[in-house]
C-alpha cells in the first residue's frame, strides 16, 4: 500500500445539481500546482513533493507511525525506486481532465498522468490517475491509481465521500 501511494503524489463526476461551478481560479490553480508537481518529479528532489498533511496523517495514524515516519519512509522509497529507473518521458493528459466541486464547495480535477520509463532494461509506459485538489489549505497532486487508494484518501478527507472513483 505504501509503495502505491509514494509513486503518488492527480475523471470523475462533475458538480452536483445545486453546487457552485468549478472556478476558474480553481483551473488556474489546477495548472499551477500540476507545473509545480512536474518540476519537483524532474528534479527528483522527492523531499520537497508536497504531500497533503492529512494523509501524511491518516496514513501514519493507521500503520501506527508518526507523521515524520511515514514521510521519511515515502523520500527514502522514492528515492530508491527512482535509483533504477531512467525516466524516458511524463506528462499529463489534459484532454482526460474531469472537474467537479464536493457537496462542502471544494473543487477538484481528476488527471491522467503518463510516464515511459526503464526499469530493468525494459521500457514501460503508465497512465496514473491523478486527484488535483485543495486540501489542508493548499494545492495538492495525490495519485491515486486504484479503488482502495480513492478509499484511503476519502478516509483521509471525508469531504470527498461522495465522489466517485474514476475508474
Amino acid at each position: 500500500m505504501m509503495r502505491a501511494l509514494v509513486a503518488a503524489l492527480c475523471l470523475a463526476c462533475t458538480a452536483p445539481h445545486g453546487v457552485r461551478a468549478f472556478e476558474d481560479s480553481s483551473k488556474a490553480a489546477v495548472e499551477a500546482t500540476v507545473n509545480d508537481f512536474m518540476y519537483v518529479f524532474d528534479t527528483g528532489d522527492w523531499a520537497a513533493l508536497p504531500v497533503p498533511p492529512g494523509l501524511i496523517a491518516y496514513i501514519a495514524y493507521a500503520n501506527g507511525l508518526k507523521p515524520e515516519q511515514v514521510r521519511a519512509r515515502m523520500n527514502l522509497e522514492m528515492d530508491q525506486l527512482m535509483q533504477r529507473v531512467e525516466l524516458v518521458s511524463a506528462d499529463v493528459d489534459w484532454s482526460t481532465m474531469r472537474t467537479g466541486t464536493t457537496t462542502s464547495g471544494i473543487d477538484y480535477a481528476f488527471l491522467t498522468f503518463r510516464s515511459e520509463f526503464v526499469l530493468d532494461g525494459r521500457t514501460r509506459k503508465t497512465a496514473s490517475m491523478n486527484i488535483v485538489t485543495e486540501v489542508d489549505g493548499d494545492w495538492y497532486v495525490v495519485r491515486i491509481g486504484s479503488p482502495q487508494n480513492w478509499q484511503l484518501f476519502q478516509r483521509a478527507y471525508p469531504q470527498f465521500k461522495h465522489v466517485e472513483y474514476p475508474g
